[in-house]
């Protein structure tokens, strides 16, 4: 039986949610999703099982392309993964003790991926480099443990990386990540991860407020999880004169963070129109539950993410858990295995 899709786009609000009427049904292998990916087992007939199996793979594809191109900010796929046979919790957002049935998962969401003509990349810089990395609740009273239950205020990922511009590409930093997966395989209490579409965003805003946004006015600080050297950035650790809205062909582009963006020192004007962005935000939230099974692709050019606070059940096997992976629209071969780079995309091939 095929599986067939169905589609609620509307561009208005910038989403687009596909429903499909059963899992992923191609064989994955449970392999490591580092050598299933080096062993090219995705790049095989795994891309053409999949897209036979779709009835309407070609509208798939096609919304994916919108998706790429800016105009959705959030790609929803319904049921698109098998998560049934999954058993343990992870106690770290990398954790090798793990039974092996979710890298069938994180391999599915690979084939997945390439097949929507996007690429998986990871940074080696973040998490070492593991292209699928656990979110779910810790236990403990350490630093990492009370950020993995507490609420996460509103960002982009990575953004003391450029944009991904061929010609605007860094002689050192490689792009940001395009789109932020997140995979469904655990969500009892419905934790709500929180979009704030740059297509709401603007209309919040005053045109002065976006021309000074889109000045270089701005300090970025490398987030938590990306540890970059001190060498590649300024004195203190930071970049300085960045710009947080970029204009598109589409749109607008936003980098954007609560806490690792601030205005130069002394520009109040900066500062001023970087507190009206954070209130525009903190109003443009619409929660979605990623409900087990359920992959979604937030576009990390024109979407903002967070997440509600997660609870910490007496039982693990039923705390929230979810796969994190990145993909990036155009594959910036320059940085591809360059491991003199520490934040080299080490996943690409």
């Amino acid at each position: 039986m095929l599986t067939k899709l169905k589609v609620d786009a509307n561009l208005a609000t910038s989403v687009c949610e596909i429903e499909m009427s059963k899992p992923i049904a191609v064989a994955i292998p449970d392999k490591d999703p580092v050598e299933f990916y080096q062993a090219g087992y995705h790049k095989t007939q795994l891309i053409s099982e999949l897209r036979d199996n779709f009835r309407d793979f070609g509208v798939l594809l096609d919304q994916a392309k919108i998706f790429a191109s800016g105009v959705f900010g959030l790609l929803v796929l319904k049921n698109a993964v098998d998560v049934t046979d999954v058993t343990g919790a992870p106690q770290d957002m990398v954790d090798r003790t793990l039974p092996p049935a979710w890298h069938r998962i994180a391999n599915a969401v690979t084939v997945l991926i390439e097949s929507l003509e996007l690429d998986l990349v990871s940074y080696l810089c973040e998490n070492g480099g593991e292209p699928y990395v656990h979110l779910s609740p810790q236990k403990g009273d350490h630093q990492g443990a009370d950020k993995s239950r507490d609420g996460m205020r509103g960002h982009t990922d990575g953004i003391i990386f450029p944009p991904n511009v061929v010609e605007r590409y860094h002689p050192h930093f490689p792009p940001g990540p395009d789109a932020v997966v997140l995979t469904g395989i655990r969500n009892p209490d419905a934790v709500k991860t929180n979009i704030a579409l740059m297509s709401r965003i603007v209309r919040k805003l005053e045109r002065p407020t976006i021309y000074t946004l889109m000045e270089k006015k701005f300090r970025f600080y490398p987030q938590s999880s990306f540890t970059v050297p001190a060498e590649f950035l300024d004195e203190e650790a930071h970049l300085d004169e960045q710009s947080v809205i970029e204009q598109s062909p589409n749109g607008f582009r936003i980098r954007f963070s609560n806490s690792s963006i601030q205005a130069m020192p002394g520009d109040a004007e900066a500062e001023k129109a970087l507190d009206e962005l954070k209130r525009a935000v903190a109003d443009c939230y619409t929660g979605v539950s990623i409900e087990p099974g359920d992959v979604i692709l937030v576009n990390n050019n024109t979407a903002i993410h967070g997440r509600s606070p997660v609870g910490m059940p007496g039982n693990e096997n039923e705390k929230r858990w979810l796969l994190r992976t990145y993909a990036q629209i155009v594959r910036p071969a320059k940085y591809c295995l360059d491991k003199s780079k520490p934040f080299a995309l080490c996943i690409c091939s």
